[in-house]
C-alpha cells in the first residue's frame, strides 16, 4: 500500500506541467511600458513571464526583497542609489526618457571648465537632475565644493537664470 502511494505521488510530480512565471512588477515610471510591449511582441518566447504594476516604489522593493518578485523596473537614480548601498543586483535593459532639452545650460561668457570655480548653479537638490550635474561637473573636471548651488525646480531654475541671478542651471 505504501508503494502505490509512492508511486503515485512521483507519478504526479513526474508529469507535473506547473512552472511558476518570472514575475516582473512595474510602476508607472516613464518606459515601463517597454515590458508589455515586450511581453505583447513575443521577446520572450515561450519563458512564461508575469507582469505586477505596483503603485508605490516601496511596494517594489518590499516585493523584491520578501522574494514575491524576480525583476524590478527601476529609475537608474534609484538603481545606482542602491547599487552604491551594496546591493547585488544587474541591469539587463536601460531606456532613456529624454525631452531634448536636458543637460547643463550655461551662460555664454563662461568660457571654459575652469570659470564655474564660484559659480551658481541653479538645480533641484537631492533630485536625478542633481545626480546628474555632479556627474557632468566631474567630467568636467570640476569639484562640487568649488560651485555654489542654488536649490530649485527646473521650472524655477530656467527663470533664474534668465534674470542672470544664477550663471548656470541644470535643466531636465
Amino acid at each position: 500500500m505504501i508503494l502505490i502511494v509512492i508511486a503515485i505521488f512521483f507519478l504526479l510530480n513526474v508529469f507535473d506541467d506547473h512552472i511558476d512565471p518570472i514575475i516582473i512588477d512595474v510602476n508607472a515610471w516613464p518606459s515601463y511600458e517597454v515590458w508589455y510591449i515586450a511581453e505583447g511582441q513575443g521577446y520572450f518566447g515561450d519563458t512564461f513571464i508575469e507582469i505586477a504594476c505596483f503603485s508605490k516604489w516601496k511596494v517594489n522593493v518590499s516585493s523584491l526583497y520578501k522574494d514575491n518578485i524576480d525583476i524590478t523596473h527601476s529609475t537608474y537614480f534609484m538603481s545606482l542609489y542602491y547599487a552604491n548601498k551594496g546591493e547585488s543586483a544587474e541591469s539587463i535593459l536601460i531606456s532613456s526618457y529624454i525631452l531634448g532639452a536636458d543637460g547643463l545650460v550655461v551662460d555664454k561668457e563662461l568660457e571654459s571648465p575652469g570659470e564655474f570655480n564660484g559659480a551658481e548653479i541653479a538645480v533641484e537638490i537631492n533630485t536625478d537632475e542633481n545626480f546628474l550635474l555632479c556627474k557632468a561637473l566631474h567630467n568636467l573636471g570640476i569639484e562640487d565644493k568649488n560651485v555654489y548651488i542654488v536649490s530649485t525646480t527646473s521650472e524655477k531654475a530656467a527663470e533664474i537664470f534668465y534674470r542672470r541671478h544664477c550663471r548656470c542651471l541644470f535643466y531636465l
